[in-house]
């Protein structure tokens, strides 16, 4: 992910950004500095998230995975079903099963209705491994915001609401 750590406030906002020959007086600067302070923090925030569970011997595809199939717990969901809420390619999600199957954190269940349909579960393991690390891992979560307000927190949802929305901006021809 390409990002810039650091925004210089001590030149004019265009400077800090982009070389001044790029200078195009059409662009809302601070909405380009907002994106750009998004984008680091949510890698920073996403890199200390990686790096808690690593100390667990776990990656956040894992925990995703782990986590849906904990939401849907007592049922188990197809491997497709599974790609699609985690926001993955079949492929990554084959390869994530896999791995958490090796680990004896999920397990492959032929559907009774369809031997030709697999479906996945969580273990035991699986269960006793987040009952013993989801509740640290939420509070360490919530220490992220922990210094806003709650109309802050509620103000920062709505904002990140309409960022979402706009996205599409970015991929539109």
């Amino acid at each position: 992910m390409l990002e810039l750590r650091d925004i210089p406030r001590e030149i004019p906002e265009t400077e800090a950004i982009v070389p001044a020959e790029w200078h195009c007086p059409d662009i809302d600067w601070p909405a380009v500095e907002s994106f750009l302070t998004l984008v680091n923090v949510a890698g920073e925030a996403l890199t200390a998230v990686d790096h808690y569970l690593s100390g667990h011997g776990m990656s956040r595809g894992r925990f995703m995975v782990m986590g849906v199939l904990a939401r849907e717990t007592p049922k188990a969901m197809c491997p497709s079903d599974l790609a699609a809420v985690c926001g993955v390619t079949r492929a990554t999600i084959t390869g994530l099963i896999d791995s958490l199957e090796r680990d004896n954190m999920v397990m492959r269940q032929q559907s009774a209705g369809d031997h030709r349909m697999m479906h996945i579960r969580l273990t035991d393991e699986g269960r006793r491994f987040l009952d013993k690390v989801m509740p640290d891992y939420y509070r360490r979560v919530g220490q992220i915001t922990v210094q806003l307000s709650q109309s802050e927190k509620a103000g920062m949802h709505a904002a990140l609401g309409k960022i979402k929305a706009g996205i599409g901006a970015m991929t539109a021809q």
